[in-house]
């Protein structure tokens, strides 16, 4: 089922444009990537270990309007660190955590450390431009 209230591009001028993937698996950059371009926004980056996006966001956070960040990306810090480290650089920052690990506990930990959203894996497009349009309109959010 498509998600009917999801913004179009021309509703999104203010909002969320630039993204910036991480995940170490390269078919789910591409996937989700696929998805994002198709509805129009621009990925600005994709990178696939925590250490360098931490560095490139430092670098370009001012053209970062949203982060999607896998939890798990062995070898090196895992996307807690990364997120943490992201929102020192830039507290109010949107990141929405992707995990193929379902557990509960886990999503309450990313979101109580400052993840916008959490998206299981395998990436539904649905899930995920919901969590999209949730962080764009808080007040649009459902149970």
């Amino acid at each position: 089922m498509i998600n009917e209230n999801i913004l179009s591009p021309a509703e999104r001028i203010d909002n969320i444009n630039n993204i910036m993937l991480v995940d170490d698996d390269q078919m789910q950059l591409k996937l989700i990537g696929f998805m994002l371009i198709k509805e129009k926004f621009d990925v600005v980056c994709t990178v696939t270990n925590g250490q360098d996006a931490i560095k490139i966001y430092e670098n370009i956070k001012d053209s970062i309007d949203l982060v999607i960040l896998d939890l798990f990306m062995p070898p090196g810090i895992n996307g807690i660190h990364v997120l943490e480290k992201i929102l020192l650089i830039n507290p109010l920052a949107n990141i929405i955590m992707c995990s193929g690990i379902g557990e509960e506990n886990i999503m309450k930990q990313a979101l109580l450390r400052g993840a916008k959203a959490f998206v299981n894996k395998p990436v539904i497009r649905d899930k995920l431009f919901q969590a999209i349009d949730n962080i764009q309109n808080p007040q649009s959010e459902q149970d």
